[in-house]
């Protein structure tokens, strides 16, 4: 038997409870480099959220950095935080505004209807 993590061992273990029903191994392949795709796009996208956010990894050193370096008081560092926020923060008004009123022509469909 092929070992437990190729990809011999999946099909194997697929064709005993019957997934591959219908599948060739050529669409298999395909399946499993699109899932692999997805999982790297998702970790991506996890890590880069989690730097970038307000409460991210970048946060605490760039709040550092903007009070020892420039010396800025803590007022000034929440302002810039609060501007960097912004578009965070009024993308909920984005949201509800585009689907209720129609912008530059288009209308998008309420999530409520």
């Amino acid at each position: 038997m092929a070992a437990r993590g190729t990809r011999a061992a999946a099909r194997a273990r697929m064709r005993r409870i019957g997934v591959l029903v219908g599948q060739g191994e050529d669409d298999l392949d395909r399946d499993h480099d699109r899932i692999k795709q997805l999982m790297l796009f998702f970790g991506l996208v996890y890590i880069v959220e989690g730097i970038g956010q307000h409460g991210g990894i970048i946060s605490q050193p760039l709040r550092y950095y903007l009070k020892e370096v420039y010396a800025w008081t803590p007022l000034q560092v929440t302002a810039f935080f609060t501007a960097f926020d912004f578009p965070w923060i009024i993308k909920p008004i984005c949201g509800l505004l585009s689907d209720f009123v129609p912008l530059l022509g288009y209308r998008r469909k309420s999530y409520f209807s």
